[in-house]
């Protein structure tokens, strides 16, 4: 569904359709029983002790929602201050906002998702979608929140959230541009930073404590937000400055505590052995769960934010794959690629192809470059590589062609790539019916990737990082299938 039709929402049957329900069953779902009968409830622990309600949609509602935000999705363009719940960034890229500033002000807003309600989730549409009648607005809104409210788990919640912000992310992006500071936001947490002192604008600054200026505080309640005045901090360069948990001193990093309980873990396991270890976490530390989870998921948003190139990442990785994921019985699938591994899958390539791989390694690192140009380049470069492992098996440029057929034909690329696999079985060519068949995955991939070409606007080292893995899965399978064997 594309934009216009989504504006073209405006009567019931019409928001119906595009749920792809019929209008009597979507009435009967949103006001044949009481909406709370649709959700289950639960808390989990926040990290201050305190509980975080959950409210998780089931049965239809789950699905309608699931139909609506691909539909807002496709209407909705978020600001280039707005990371979270927003594909391509993450607290990465929040952060990168604020790196090697004077001061740092985290601001957080009070009962976020709670306040708010209905009423406002129903004013939000009747806004947004030119032409939609007031039933339809109230039925969005039905199907949106529970309680009053948007609860938190459904996945409609944080798209909504972020508009309804639009006018608060408007109005802060004014205000720190008057006096040339740096703004972004990640759902409820707020982050302003700049050089020289802290602007009056925001507040002042008095014996460790920040009072914020009536100005500032104006700006949330207009909006209709408070801001909880016990998360309200600031700091300066000479102290550890977080944005949304990370570290932002000098560059983005985790912070020292992060990596000590990570090596700590791994020490364990190495001295104890994995069983011991799992008693040792769970009893010591209260821990819930798979310790090799616990560790593998660390890694990973270790990755996410130091880089899969970093040595540091790269040290624990091989700790972790040595005493826990190549374990002997260990058929978990946790092992990561290291750096290592890389090097000697690329060594094992045909030259050719291989020093494009390596191109691709170098766009991706060049910093004469913008990383937009670079990441670009780099999804050039592995286009040209599959189209080349297409052309070196088929020995017809005209497979390409006929892969790149226009979707006017009404047939996928899956369906080209099943109808050349068996005709390649046909005659013979195994290893090239294998390839046929991997190939709708690659360009899947690829097509995802290259969908992001806004790269200036999103966090540079995940998207480098999704492009990193890509490379390695497309080599490995390569790898797997013998094509690059040297005859």
């Amino acid at each position: 569904m594309d934009e216009s039709q989504i504006t073209n929402i405006c009567t019931f049957d019409e928001l119906a359709n595009a749920l792809e329900i019929e209008p009597s069953k979507l009435r009967y779902i949103l006001w044949g029983k009481k909406p709370p009968s649709y959700y289950s409830r639960f808390t989990i622990p926040k990290a201050n002790g305190t509980k975080r309600q959950i409210s998780a949609p089931q049965g239809p509602i789950k699905v309608l929602q699931y139909r609506l935000l691909r539909i807002l999705n496709a209407y909705y363009s978020p600001k280039r201050v707005v990371h979270g719940f927003t594909k391509g960034r993450s607290i990465v890229s929040n952060a990168n906002s604020h790196i090697n500033k004077n001061w740092v002000v985290n601001i957080d807003i009070k009962d976020f998702f709670p306040s708010i309600n209905f009423g406002r989730v129903r004013g939000l549409f009747l806004k947004s979608f030119p032409g939609m009648t007031k039933e339809s607005a109230t039925a969005i809104a039905q199907l949106t929140s529970v309680f009053n409210s948007l609860p938190q788990g459904a996945p409609t919640s944080p798209i909504i959230s972020n508009m309804i912000c639009s006018r608060l992310d408007r109005d802060l992006m004014d205000f720190a541009r008057q006096d040339n500071i740096k703004y972004s936001r990640y759902a409820d947490d707020i982050t302003l930073s700049g050089d020289g002192a802290v602007r009056s604008s925001i507040g002042e600054y008095s014996n460790g404590l920040l009072v914020l200026s009536s100005k500032c505080i104006k700006i949330f309640n207009d909006n209709g937000f408070q801001i909880n005045s016990d998360k309200v901090r600031v700091s300066f360069k000479y102290r550890r400055q977080e944005v949304t948990g990370l570290v932002v001193n000098s560059k983005i990093n985790v912070s020292r505590k992060y990596i000590r309980n990570l090596r700590a873990l791994l020490h364990n396991i190495e001295t104890l052995g994995l069983s011991e270890a799992q008693e040792l976490y769970t009893e010591k530390y209260h821990g819930r769960g798979s310790l090799q989870s616990y560790i593998h998921g660390k890694l990973l948003f270790l990755r996410m934010v130091r880089g899969s190139s970093d040595n540091l990442y790269d040290r624990l990785v091989n700790s972790f794959n040595l005493n826990i994921a190549d374990r002997p019985g260990n058929d978990s699938n946790t092992h990561l690629p290291t750096r290592a591994e890389i090097k000697a899958i690329l060594s094992r390539l045909d030259p050719s192809y291989g020093n494009r791989y390596h191109r691709i390694w170098r766009e991706l690192y060049d910093e004469t470059d913008s990383t937009g140009e670079n990441l670009k380049t780099a999804l050039y470069l592995m286009r040209e590589v599959i189209g080349g492992l297409i052309r070196r098996f088929a020995k017809n440029e005209s497979v390409e062609n006929y892969l790149n057929l226009s979707p006017n034909l009404r047939i996928t690329r899956l369906q080209r790539c099943k109808y050349l696999s068996e005709k390649s079985l046909a005659t013979g060519e195994e290893r090239l019916a294998k390839l046929f068949m991997y190939i709708p995955g690659y360009y899947n991939d690829l097509n995802k990737l290259h969908s992001l070409e806004i790269v200036d606007k999103v966090d540079v080292k995940v998207l480098v990082d999704k492009v990193n893995e890509l490379i390695i899965e497309v080599v490995k399978s390569i790898e797997m299938l013998e094509l690059f064997r040297l005859s």
